[in-house]
């Protein structure tokens, strides 16, 4: 924001395309002045505002997840002036009024979660900042297209508890995958058992290929396999 104000000598002020001036004058408000070039009475005053969107950033803050992890996080916000009499008269600083509206949904956004869902949900969080900042937002006359968090970043400590969490997941992945094996190994031996014992002939021909087994013949003499060739 930068102002104008008309004294003797100096009337005119310009409004480039993307500003917008609020006039006032001993004390009240006038118009709104749009692109162009102006001659001002004297002791009037213009407040010339920036329209372009910007963003806005704010600093990471250490904050204690559900499960007492400290986390720094820090967000930002795009930002436009949406109404400019209203961010001239409604605070003095309009994006320390945003500012701390972020901050405090940021806080609670990390405190009601454990460390586990922070970091799997950025984007959830993210979403539940954009309601705050544009009622705040609305209150000074400025618009908040979008609410990110821009920097997630864990203590050594935690750091390490999370590698640990991470190297027993593998491990208790590998022993599952060694179960699901074994299970399936012995669901296969047994079909084949139950399939043996309803099929009699089909073990007698399995025996039959087995290097020196015995088979049964018509005489009901059991003979090695290389003399039943023989004969």
């Amino acid at each position: 924001m930068r102002e104008f104000t008309a004294g003797l000598f100096t009337r005119r002020v310009t409004v480039d395309p993307w500003e917008r001036a609020v006039t006032h004058r001993d004390g009240v408000i006038g118009e709104e002045l749009g692109p162009g070039r102006y001659r001002l009475p004297r002791r009037t005053r213009a407040m010339i505002l920036d329209l372009r969107s910007r963003q806005l950033v704010v600093n990471a803050q250490e904050i204690l997840t559900a499960d007492a992890v400290s986390v720094r996080v820090s967000a930002v916000a795009e930002v436009s002036v949406s109404d400019a009499s209203v961010a001239v008269t409604e605070s003095p600083d309009c994006d320390a009024v945003l500012y701390q509206a972020i901050q405090m949904a940021l806080r609670e956004a990390i405190t009601t979660r454990t460390l586990a869902e922070v970091l799997a949900d950025r984007a959830a969080i993210s979403l539940t900042l954009l309601t705050p900042a544009q009622s705040a937002a609305t209150r000074v006359g400025l618009d908040v297209s979008m609410v990110a968090v821009r920097d997630l970043t864990v203590n050594q400590d935690a750091r390490a508890v999370l590698a640990e969490v991470a190297l027993e997941a593998q491990r208790s992945k590998a022993v599952l995958e060694r179960a699901r094996s074994e299970v399936a190994a012995t669901r296969a031996m047994a079909n084949a058992a139950r399939i043996l014992a309803d099929n009699p002939a089909l073990l007698q021909l399995r025996m039959a290929q087995s290097p020196g087994a015995t088979v049964v013949v018509n005489t009901g003499i059991a003979q090695p396999v290389n003399a039943v060739k023989a004969n």
